[in-house]
């Protein structure tokens, strides 16, 4: 008889798993905490929900955004009046400065010459050679 019962524990002790039961209160306390705090999280929720609902528009009125009340869109502030005009500008002054003399520096005496005028000096003189 002792040598069956002695079997018997061997046999659950190399089965694999844990025969021993559950620790109830253990679970049920762990339960109870995750229900208590998913309830502090809906009731916090309603609670800011309600908070904030009272500046919301109420149902069936229509939101304008990015609208003044005199209907005006904001544009403020303005960073070009006429952004087409301005560029025609810029391109126009810096068509003169790529077709014409000028210092870039007097002191080292460099000279900014016209791209066309540069393109010939360089056929004609050649491209530097690298040197290894």
């Amino acid at each position: 008889m002792a040598k069956k019962q002695h079997a018997t524990e061997e046999r659950e002790e190399n089965s694999g798993y844990e025969r021993r039961d559950l620790n109830f209160r253990s679970l049920m306390m762990t339960a109870i905490g995750l229900l208590g705090l998913m309830i502090f999280g809906l009731v916090i929720s309603w609670i800011v929900y309600h908070m904030e609902s009272g500046e919301a528009p109420k149902k069936g009125t229509v939101v304008q955004t990015f609208v003044a009340p005199g209907g005006v869109f904001h544009q403020e502030p303005r960073l070009q009046s006429d952004p087409h005009a301005e560029l025609l500008v810029m391109r126009a002054r810096e068509d003169s400065i790529l077709s014409s003399y000028g210092w870039v520096d007097k002191k080292t005496l460099v000279v900014r010459v016209p791209i066309q005028r540069a393109m010939e000096m360089t056929v004609a003189e050649g491209l530097p050679s690298v040197e290894k």
